[in-house]
């Protein structure tokens, strides 16, 4: 681990203190301005969500501490109501945690580490902290005239808050774990220092706002024939002058508005019109109702900016707006106000005017002919006679019911079947009755007829006459046969691999991710629709069953009734295959409909359908969504129907960061299964080293605990002193038992006489601290106590922590399969360990990567595995050229 920084760094802010902040400790002056704060960094009423009416004032004597406490964090009143505090906040973007430390030293010619020892800190985030500085008081009045942040334009900033703003300095943060003091600059181990006048002297002043000179009355009346400006703008327009911009939206309806009154301004020139306003005395006008202050991050509000309001006025001055308004309507109205004919264009039709008829109430010929041909009236075309269809509406119904249900058995191309029965709809009278959704409806219904799925009643004898059902297993608990299983997954996140992995048992008869071998073998007819030739070849190839007898490989294939006839033949041919299709967006993609349609339900069905009816089982594999929390059949892309075709659904996902965000950095993946038959599981799965298959990690929740223990200990090793570090790093260098005095003779700590020196006891201290937390364990054979480093993980039984940990995260390493937090050092290397099975026994699977002893405190350096164009994760080895 790096070592801790010194006290005077200010420019890391994961360098905080963990430990609570007594309010006792802070600065006398700071007692009377502490806020109660809440979660969203806005002051509240306290142990409530409720804002915090006039909190820019202190309350009298101060808050008590006991209200403090019960709010979810703390706040400090900057400026005079703390004696002059000023806070420096260095806030850069996530993406460059150096940008606020660069804003900084290109304005003062001087780094931030050049700023004196003061009191500091963090919310934890990158290269975030802020630092507190006294002003003298003479000058106070200086900074009232300061702007109040330095920015670079893509989101980084450094602020500088003086009186009216407020700094969050203990307690909860919105999107870390809390607020901290930076290590050294705690109130316990540095002071409140004075602002150097160096940076008091060039913080930027305040630009000189436009002056908004308030509208005064027309001394003269408007001249004669002036029309009401007004009138002519959209209604949005014309309120906003009389009521100003809402804080926030200032920008945009800001420059909306300019945009409108220029443009509107230059059509009544353009039709030499005078108006009873100008552009640029309504904007003035809006300009001295957008008065309210907007406010901002940290509970602080910023004045309107004139500057910038008539700053959008110039631009849209330079611009060539059109009113909002259509022209035609312009017109209407300034005929109104006229009271006159608008001279139009030549050629153009009055507007005025109404259109000439003659005297029978019929348009003239001339206005309907083309040339010398007029179009007869509707009325007089010749229609021939039909004779009415006398059928009352239920009737129709029924028979379009029957229609469906015949259609569903006898036309499986769902394109000519949908074309006929909206021919059924058409010609029963029911176009404004039944609505194409409904139309989808009636065919999955008429589909779970067909398969059985309706109401059904049994009597005792019928049971004891009937076979009695047994279910039936390609996977034993995973994958049932003669049914469809969808394998769903997030874009690149090894559907296929997994999908192939399951042909492989199925073809060679082995344990599939510890669920169990398949009772009997089953020919494979895979379609490799989404993918190359390539990547097919490849995967097959490290799976070994590339030329295995009993694989069929289809590699184009679309729903359509020659296909569909192609696919039951090659199935009849081979009694009892395993269709795998990838993927279902594929094979659809010349449909004229999309996956949210319920019309993909139907076709899902009729898949299923007829793989089914032909003997064999099918696999298919699905997108889900982008929704991160969502897992299961609830994270399938598409209709609800789709998933409602599948008796078992498998989902796989990558595996969540501490806050919740898929971590795809991990070669592990979650595995959900949910189904019809069989039990529902939550496992981790891990990729088999250069093979392309998985095995079992242990369940999710196994893995979760696993996580948790894991940041505990970071946390742990986050408090410890420097003295325990170094004797874990030495006791994990060691690897073997240790005596304390050599434990002190490595360290260089005095021994003394018979291990009596303060320094030796104090060591012997730190074993035993070391001991109670369970990073060491301890022996005492002879008279003398040995100690060695101990693993957590090899205590409990826990699964290590994932994630990537060695140079080639174990893909490089032939002893050395998966790779599930194993360390990679010499101490790990080449030991292996049965993977977990869901109810913790063994498995059959290959072995598993070693679980991990505590990692070296002194990061080794990783790199991830070569990431070709087109892989699915980049966590799987090379491809090989085909």
């Amino acid at each position: 681990m790096t070592p801790l920084p010194s006290h005077r760094e200010h420019d890391r802010s994961d360098r905080q203190t963990p430990s609570p902040h007594p309010i006792g400790d802070l600065p006398a002056i700071w007692r009377p301005a502490l806020l109660p704060v809440g979660r969203g960094k806005f002051p509240v009423r306290p142990g409530t969500d409720t804002a915090l009416p006039g909190w820019s004032t202190p309350r009298p004597g101060g808050w008590p501490e006991a209200d403090l406490h019960r709010s979810p964090a703390v706040g400090l009143l900057l400026g005079t109501h703390s004696g002059g505090t000023l806070a420096v906040d260095f806030d850069p973007a996530d993406t460059d945690p150096a940008a606020a430390d660069r804003i900084f030293r290109e304005h003062f010619g001087q780094p931030p580490t050049d700023l004196p020892h003061t009191l500091a800190w963090s919310s934890g985030r990158p290269g975030r902290r802020q630092l507190a500085f006294l002003v003298p008081q003479d000058r106070w009045p200086d900074l009232d005239n300061r702007q109040q942040e330095l920015n670079d334009g893509n989101g980084s900033k450094v602020e500088f808050r003086w009186t009216g703003q407020q700094s969050v300095l203990m307690g909860a943060h919105p999107d870390t774990p809390g607020y901290g003091w930076v290590d050294g600059c705690s109130p316990t181990e540095a002071s409140l220092a004075q602002a150097p006048a160096w940076l008091l002297d060039l913080i930027p002043s305040k630009a000189a706002p436009r002056p908004a000179a308030a509208p005064t009355p027309p001394t003269e009346p408007p001249p004669a024939g002036a029309v009401p400006f007004r009138d002519f703008l959209t209604k949005d327009a014309a309120d906003l002058i009389d009521t100003g911009s809402r804080p926030g939206n200032n920008n945009t309806e800001g420059c909306a508005l300019a945009l409108e009154l220029v443009a509107v301004e230059r059509w009544l020139k353009s039709q030499g019109v005078t108006a009873d306003e100008s552009a640029r005395d309504a904007f003035a006008l809006y300009i001295a109702h957008s008065d309210q202050p907007i406010p901002r991050a940290g509970g602080r509000f910023e004045p309107f900016d004139t500057a910038k309001a008539w700053g959008r006025f110039d631009t849209a001055e330079k611009k060539d707006p059109t009113p909002a308004t259509p022209e035609d309507k312009l017109r209407d109205r300034l005929t109104y106000h006229r009271r006159e004919l608008v001279q139009l264009p030549t050629g153009s039709i009055d507007i005025s005017q109404p259109t000439r008829a003659s005297s029978n109430g019929k348009v003239p010929d001339e206005a309907t002919s083309c040339g010398s041909k007029s179009v007869p009236p509707r009325e007089e075309r010749k229609r021939k006679d039909r004779k009415p269809t006398n059928l009352s509406l239920s009737r129709r119904l029924e028979c379009f019911r029957h229609c469906c249900a015949a259609l569903v058995s006898t036309e499986r191309n769902s394109l000519r079947r949908m074309a006929r029965l909206r021919h059924a709809v058409e010609a029963l009278k029911l176009k404004g009755i039944v609505a194409p959704k409904e139309i989808g409806a009636q065919v999955l219904e008429a589909q779970d007829r067909r398969a059985g799925n309706c109401f059904s009643l049994l009597t005792a004898l019928e049971r004891e006459l009937m076979p009695k059902p047994v279910v039936r297993w390609h996977v034993p608990g995973c994958i049932p046969a003669g049914d469809l299983t969808i394998i769903g997954g997030r874009p690149k996140v090894g559907k296929t691999r997994l999908a192939v992995a399951v042909a492989r048992a199925l073809l060679r008869q082995e344990d599939f991710l510890g669920f169990g071998v398949p009772p009997t073998q089953h020919p494979v007819i895979l379609v490799s629709d989404d993918q190359g030739d390539a990547d097919t070849n490849d995967q097959l190839e490290k799976l070994q069953i590339w030329d295995h007898p009993l694989l069929l490989w289809v590699r184009r294939f679309r729903v359509t009734e020659d296909d569909l006839d192609q696919l039951q033949g090659a199935i009849k041919a081979h009694p009892g295959a395993v269709v795998i299709i990838d993927s279902l967006r594929s094979i659809t993609r010349s449909c004229p409909f999309g996956e949210n349609d319920p019309e993909i339900g139907a076709l899902v069905y009729d898949l299923k359908t007829g793989v089914m009816d032909a003997g064999g089982s099918l696999l298919l594999i699905h997108h889900c969504n982008k929704t991160e929390a969502l897992v299961g059949v609830e994270a399938l892309s598409g209709h609800g129907s789709i998933s409602g075709a599948a008796n078992t659904v498998l989902t796989l996902h990558y595996l969540p960061d501490q806050k919740g965000h898929p971590s795809k950095d991990q070669p592990q993946r979650r595995l959900v299964r949910e189904a019809r038959t069989g039990e529902g599981v939550d496992l981790v799965i891990s990729p088999l080293a250069g093979r392309g298959d998985f095995y079992r990690v242990g369940t999710f929740s196994e893995w979760q605990r696993s996580q948790q223990q894991a940041n505990e200990e970071e946390k742990d090793i986050g408090r410890m002193s420097q003295r325990e570090k170094d004797v874990i790093r030495l006791l994990t260098d060691n690897g073997g038992w240790m005596k304390r005095r050599e434990v002190c003779d490595a360290l260089g700590v005095i021994w003394g006489d018979r291990g009596k020196d303060p320094a030796a006891k104090q060591m012997g201290r730190t074993l035993e601290r070391l001991k109670r937390l369970n990073f060491i364990e301890s022996d005492r054979p002879q008279q003398e106590t040995l100690y060695r480093i101990r693993s957590r993980a090899l205590m409990d039984g826990s699964v290590a922590p994932a994630g990537p940990a060695s140079d080639s995260n174990g893909f490089d390493d032939p002893n050395c399969v998966g790779s599930v937090g194993s360390v990679g050092d010499e101490h790990t290397k080449g030991k292996a360990v049965t993977p977990l099975t869901q109810s913790g026994g063994v498995s059959e699977s290959p072995a598993a990567p070693p679980l991990a002893p505590l990692a070296p405190l002194t990061p080794l350096p990783t790199t991830s595995p070569p990431f070709l164009p087109g892989e699915d994760d980049p966590w799987w080895p090379a491809r090989s050229n085909c």
